[in-house]
């Protein structure tokens, strides 16, 4: 079984409503157990790298989705999403949870 990497986000948890810092899990990553951020650049394994370009094209969007999955640190409840992550800077771009939405502020630099 591969290992994976993980995104860091703060949030105020949709399950128990309390602030948390969770750690989504991603198989979508080059190293093993890197811990990323909202606007830090992913370090793509290729394979999946070449399976986004294929995605990307084939759905029409204009940036990466890739899948996410983790647990509150509180309330050990269930949280899976997305992120949106840039096809030329790989940046991480947005993040998507359940109903939640966090995207980077580009405005910022």
């Amino acid at each position: 079984m591969r290992s994976y990497d993980c995104i860091q986000l703060p949030i105020k948890c949709p399950n128990c409503k309390k602030d948390s810092v969770i750690g989504l899990r991603t198989h979508a990553g080059k190293e093993e157990f890197k811990v990323y951020k909202l606007g830090d650049k992913f370090e793509f394994d290729d394979n999946f790298l070449e399976y986004c370009n294929r995605a990307m094209i084939n759905s029409g969007n204009t940036r990466y989705l890739v899948g996410l999955d983790g647990e509150c640190n509180l309330c050990r409840g269930d949280i899976d999403g997305w992120c949106w992550i840039h096809p030329k800077t790989h940046i991480i771009e947005e993040i998507e949870l359940n109903s939640f939405t966090m995207k980077l502020d580009m405005s910022i630099k």
